[in-house]
């Protein structure tokens, strides 16, 4: 704890609200999720190769390791694109609605009226 400087009764409060957050979002992207895969009867892979309507994020969070982002910038363009996703980051980002395909690059604008899958 010493390592982060957390030596006064603030600065634990402070890192505790945080933590109160990151909790909170996690539990929402959990929930999200699990309520589009329902409503689209939709289901994702399971470590052990079965199928289930309701993963927790930690799962989804390991499926996303290896995505990478390649920023590609010549004279005064930049180039981004998206590496190594495959069909079940494609439905999952799908699930999760239009900002996060825009953020994936799978459509141009965040606004546009792409249906889910």
């Amino acid at each position: 704890v010493s390592a982060i400087h957390l030596h006064t009764p603030h600065r634990i409060s402070a890192l505790m609200m945080i933590m109160t957050l990151c909790l909170m979002v996690y539990c929402i992207a959990q929930h999200k999720l699990r309520q589009a895969l329902k409503e689209h009867s939709e289901t994702i892979p399971t470590q052990n190769g079965r199928q289930t309507d309701s993963p927790t994020m930690l799962r989804v969070f390991k499926l996303f390791l290896g995505i990478q982002l390649l920023v590609i910038v010549s004279g005064s363009e930049k180039q981004e694109t998206v590496l190594n996703l495959n069909p079940i980051h494609i439905k999952i980002i799908n699930l999760f609605g239009a900002r996060a395909r825009c953020i994936y690059g799978l459509n141009e604008k965040p606004g546009q009226n792409n249906n889910k899958i």
